[in-house]
């Protein structure tokens, strides 16, 4: 069956993650969208972390309100760490090669759900985590921490794995012409098979061609490896042919980044602003951006994904996310809507597909100024299907205090009903 969650929608006054140090803390206030009946499996997955009516099909959003309670020391400090994994690519599997990545949690538990993140053609690690970049860039720059959505999704519990993709970045970078789609997508299932036994739940995060890797990934058996799946910046059903067309003019031999080889791109200087943003951003993000670009090659451009595909054995959460104003993406006469986003979902048959648009973006969501919203959807679908970890199993239900229900509900506080535990993925 077909769940398609009609809108996602956060506060637009989110307190921004650079008041993390405060000592502030955030509840939650209630904003309730209208969804279509689901079945028994789903509901309970709703109803972790949203209230609804038993009666009807309405269910409740949680939007943020900033109340002054003392805040948890464990989101006062990030851990970070760098690894390299050995893998292989399906047109030369002679050779062993390296991928650069960097795993950052808050704090560490066996159950804990992992975000794997991948960034879009011509971006590198630094797409998912750009406050670093920013501030060596421009070292008075104010709030860099509000584009990192490496910070957002640690600061609510999960763990990330931020990649640079097999060819970029401090990955190491085998002939541009054999680094295509399929390659991508089997040095991701590589890497998920590597790490399965660390975490709990494995959520994989995509940017543009970060999204294309995964869905082709799910032809490649990545369907049985994962737990969920966002989707952002692509939209197979509505490419905007000319501004692609404007995207492959605008490449050129990355010569300093990878001399010898002709088959690895870049974007010509001073052209990632008009394929990639619209007006609402920062000179000195554009800038950054500039500096810290990365590469395609040949080999990606050159196999084509089939953007027909329809996915019927894929029936775990699915977030799709774009933004309202993406070049590559929404039509040239109008924004891009929530029914562009459903017709989409259709790829998915059946799963639980939640649609969010981030209103006054471009295509490279991360790097708006309004990204933080982006970042808060995110984590709010998150926490509504998966969890920052898999709950222990229990005998009895927890109760929710001596508030009762009604209670928490008053205070915009979160129900504490218990989600079955994860069952055991099976390896492909």
């Amino acid at each position: 069956m077909l769940g398609i969650a009609e809108e996602v929608r956060v506060s637009p006054n989110k307190t921004p993650i650079s008041s993390k140090n405060t000592g502030l803390s955030e509840s939650r206030s209630l904003t309730c969208y209208q969804y279509p009946q689901y079945s028994d499996k789903v509901m309970k997955k709703l109803l972790y972390q949203i209230v609804f009516t038993l009666t009807g099909t309405s269910a409740c959003f949680l939007q943020p309100i900033t109340i002054p309670v003392a805040q948890s020391a464990a989101f006062l400090e990030q851990n970070c760490s760098d690894v390299f994994y050995d893998v292989t690519i399906p047109r030369d599997d002679l050779n062993t090669y390296q991928v650069f990545g960097q795993i950052c949690n808050q704090s560490s538990h066996p159950e804990q759900t992992l975000q794997v993140l991948l960034s879009g053609s011509t971006y590198s690690h630094h797409y998912w985590d750009f406050d670093e970049a920013l501030k060596t860039e421009f070292p008075t720059f104010a709030n860099p921490e509000q584009y990192s959505y490496v910070d957002s999704v640690t600061q609510a519990g999960y763990a990330t794995l931020n990649l640079d993709r097999i060819g970029i970045g401090l990955s190491d970078r085998p002939p541009g012409d054999l680094v295509d789609l399929s390659a991508n997508a089997a040095v991701l299932s590589q890497i998920i098979e590597e790490i399965d036994d660390e975490f709990g739940q494995i959520i994989v995060v995509g940017h543009s061609f970060g999204s294309i890797i995964a869905l082709q990934g799910l032809t490649q058996g990545l369907d049985s490896q994962i737990d969920g799946l966002i989707l952002s910046g692509f939209l197979k059903s509505m490419v905007n042919l000319q501004a692609l067309e404007d995207f492959i003019a605008a490449l050129e031999p990355a010569t300093q980044q990878v001399p010898g080889d002709s088959n690895y791109l870049t974007t010509r200087s001073g052209t990632r602003d008009e394929l990639f943003y619209n007006q609402n951003v920062d000179l000195e993000v554009i800038a950054t951006d500039e500096t810290t670009k990365g590469t395609a090659t040949t080999g990606e451009l050159m196999e084509i994904f089939d953007s027909t595909l329809i996915f019927n054995n894929f029936t775990d959460p699915v977030l799709i996310a774009v933004g309202s104003e993406d070049n590559l993406f929404c039509p040239n006469t109008r924004p891009c809507t929530i029914d562009d986003l459903t017709e989409e979902a259709m790829s998915f048959p059946n799963a639980n597909v939640t649609p969010f648009i981030l209103e006054n973006s471009g295509h490279s969501m991360n790097l708006h100024r309004n990204a933080s919203t982006w970042f808060q959807a995110s984590v709010d679908w998150a926490d509504i299907f998966l969890g920052a970890k898999v709950p222990e199993p229990a005998s009895t239900p927890e109760t929710t205090s001596t508030w009762g229900l009604f209670g928490l509900m008053a205070l915009g506080a979160v129900s504490s009903l218990q989600r079955k535990p994860k069952q055991k993925r099976n390896k492909p």
